[in-house]
């Protein structure tokens, strides 16, 4: 643009009356050349420039897509309800060791004692410490019940069984899972299991307990890993297909399994369940990168990612034998780890972005070019229009043919 905002802001019906035709004439070339450029970007799409499906204007996409955005924004607030803990529930967690009593005693009431301050703490998302807990009111049939023992002395290291230690139950808690079909079983199926720890006694004078695994929450991820908990591992894959490849929002995937399987989920544990999983794919994506960094040849683009009110971005990076997915800003620091970085030395093939072009084996990607080749063949200044039209006609050159076999062939037809 040669005319600034600042400039227009002066010009008006009486600015241009009183200007000699010399400078008016001047002016006039400059407002049609900035005119010729506006209309260009105005008729911009995918179809013949860079710019992503998603930057079409808002009268070409779904109204649903408002609908999931506004359901995205109000489950960020969901999220900050009291997210279910087995350890309280008053169905699906409970340290009644009894297997035939499936429904475990109420969580205690707890207080949170007054801190005294003038104005209160800044509120965490999640359960608040030292507020009451709340559990399961659904109640669900026990269909398989699981006895965990400790496999060896926590004090001696003398390894244990139930047949010659004395044992007995000491906790217990539920998962809820999906059986996914089989030859002798249709469809998908929910089950309850009530999973029993054992605690056994030693011949040393040891008790020992069986602990549930646990990966405990550190700076990095804001979440533990645990074996105790009231998802199983195919309902887990289910909640996060159904949150990050479909797209649903988490009220949506609580309505989900309340419709077609009649469990009550909360907001909460579905965020809980999505974060985990996460966190436990964490090395999966790691050997990804790794194969990724080893090919000699990259692929890499971007494409808008519109999430509740923020504006994020997809990024995928194929590679020869891999191709590694990530969603974030637009930005150096999404990609970093992957291309300015000592494990990729390879060709990289991209648009023009200005951030593609600070690594130094670059090929432009040709279906780019393509696209703005077409664009310049759309361009009101005739120039432009030909070059555009004489670059797309590189794409598909005449076929040339090779006279002396033709020839050839005709002689060996007569």
């Amino acid at each position: 643009m040669q005319l600034t905002d600042h400039d227009l802001k002066q010009l008006d019906k009486e600015k241009l009356d009183s200007l000699p035709e010399e400078s008016l004439r001047s002016l006039s070339a400059k407002l049609l050349t900035d005119l010729k450029e506006a209309r260009e970007q105005l008729g911009q799409n995918p179809q013949n420039s860079s710019r992503p499906s998603g930057a079409m204007p808002p009268w070409f996409s779904n109204d649903t897509d408002k609908d999931e955005a506004n359901e995205e924004e109000s489950d960020s607030s969901d999220a900050n309800e009291p997210m279910l803990k087995e350890s309280e529930s008053a169905q699906h967690d409970s340290d009644d060791p009894d297997p035939s009593k499936d429904t475990p005693s109420d969580a205690e009431d707890k207080t949170t004692e007054p801190t005294g301050k003038d104005e209160p703490p800044p509120r965490n998302p999640g359960r608040q410490p030292g507020s009451q807990g709340y559990g399961r009111q659904q109640v669900l049939p026990t269909d398989k019940i699981e006895h965990h023992f400790v496999g060896h002395c926590h004090c001696c290291g003398k390894k244990m069984n139930e047949a010659e230690f004395p044992s007995q139950a000491y906790t217990a808690y539920y998962e809820i899972d999906i059986l996914i079909q089989t030859d002798s079983r249709a469809g998908l199926t929910l089950q309850q299991t009530k999973h029993m720890c054992y605690e056994s006694q030693c011949s040393c004078g040891h008790t020992s307990q069986y602990r549930p695994f646990v990966e405990e929450a550190n700076e990095t991820w804001q979440v533990a890993i645990k074996e105790r908990h009231l998802v199983g591992p195919t309902l887990a894959s289910m909640i996060i297909f159904l949150a990050v490849r479909m797209r649903l929002s988490r009220r949506r995937v609580v309505e989900f399994f309340q419709t077609w399987f009649g469990l009550k989920l909360s907001v909460g544990l579905i965020q809980q369940t999505i974060t985990e999983g996460a966190r436990c794919l964490e090395p999966v994506e790691e050997e990804i990168i790794e194969s990724v960094v080893k090919s000699e040849l990259l692929h890499i683009d971007e494409t808008s990612w519109p999430q509740a009110a923020q504006k994020l971005w997809l990024w995928v990076v194929v590679g020869m034998s891999a191709t590694w997915y990530t969603i974030g800003t637009r930005g150096r620091s999404a990609i970093e780890r992957i291309l300015f970085s000592d494990r990729f030395d390879g060709w990289l093939m991209s648009d023009g972005w200005h951030i593609y072009r600070e690594y130094y084996k670059r090929l432009r990607c040709l279906a780019h070019l393509e696209r703005k080749a077409i664009g310049l063949a759309q361009s009101l200044d005739p120039d432009a229009a030909k070059f555009g039209k004489k670059a797309g006609s590189l794409q598909n050159p005449p076929k040339v043919v090779d006279s002396s076999k033709h020839d050839a062939s005709e002689a060996v037809g007569a």
